[in-house]
């Protein structure tokens, strides 16, 4: 079976109404038991993603996080699906600037993503 996209979703909060502490997302439409599911976040603030909570959608590793030039603070956490909720939000964090993306893939070996 090949891998296929089955949706994204992305949410942005801005200083408008900042600082904040958490960050929902909608899941993808489509999004199935066995489907990959990739959740990255970019903030500029102090975030550290290890610390980070994820208040609905539960089972995520973190795989990779980072600080890119200019300081912006990423997070990448990856799952397969199972059960999962309508929407994913995060806590753990004070910052002004967020931007959080989920992104569903099928066809992907459930075993060694």
């Amino acid at each position: 079976m090949a891998i296929a996209l089955v949706d994204s979703n992305t949410s942005s909060l801005t200083t408008t109404g900042g600082p904040y502490t958490t960050h929902s997302v909608t899941a993808p439409a489509g999004l199935a038991d066995g489907h990959l599911v990739i959740l990255v976040i970019c903030n500029n603030g102090s975030i550290n993603p290890n610390a980070m909570t994820f208040d609905s959608g539960s089972g995520f590793t973190l795989e990779k996080e980072f600080t890119a030039i200019g300081n912006p603070k990423w997070g990448l956490w990856w799952k397969i699906a199972s059960g999962e909720p309508a929407t994913y939000t995060l806590s753990g964090f004070s910052v002004a600037n967020s931007s959080l993306c989920v992104v569903a893939f099928s066809g992907v070996d459930t075993t060694t993503p």
